[in-house]
């Protein structure tokens, strides 16, 4: 019903959008903080060897423990979203967080972007557009 009511041209309500960017967001922080904590033990020499042990303190590493809870936020909050929004909607803005780590592996990581990658990214983001905007 919920697809059939939007199909008729009627918008979106607010909530459901703003469900949706906090989903994206959580999972973004998520890759931001996962990747810290990654490197972090990297350059404390901690994942020279795959153990259990290994595996346990990857798990305990502070930001990867976070970011994995932030994964489980997003992946809650998107469940809501599936059960407002029609499915064809809603994935393709998934790819909005492609965009978004990019920026931000630039800006808060110091990472590096060649021109392809930017604009692969922008094609994605104008792909995201099109499906989100054009009936």
């Amino acid at each position: 019903m919920i697809e059939a009511h939007y199909m008729n041209n009627d918008a979106m309500p607010v909530n459901v959008w703003v469900l949706a960017a906090l989903s994206i967001s959580f999972a973004v922080a998520a890759q931001l903080l996962m990747k810290i904590g990654m490197t972090a033990l990297r350059m404390a020499g901690r994942l020279d060897s795959l153990s259990i042990e290994t595996a346990w303190e990857i798990l305990l590493q502070p930001a990867v423990f976070f970011g994995l809870a932030s994964y489980g936020v997003s992946a809650a909050l998107w469940l809501l979203v599936l059960s407002r929004m029609p499915l064809s909607m809603a994935y393709p803005l998934i790819s909005l967080g492609i965009l978004a780590v990019v920026l931000l592996s630039v800006f808060a990581l110091g990472e590096n972007v060649s021109a392809g990658r930017a604009a692969g990214v922008a094609f994605i983001v104008a792909g995201v557009f099109l499906i989100g905007f054009y009936r």
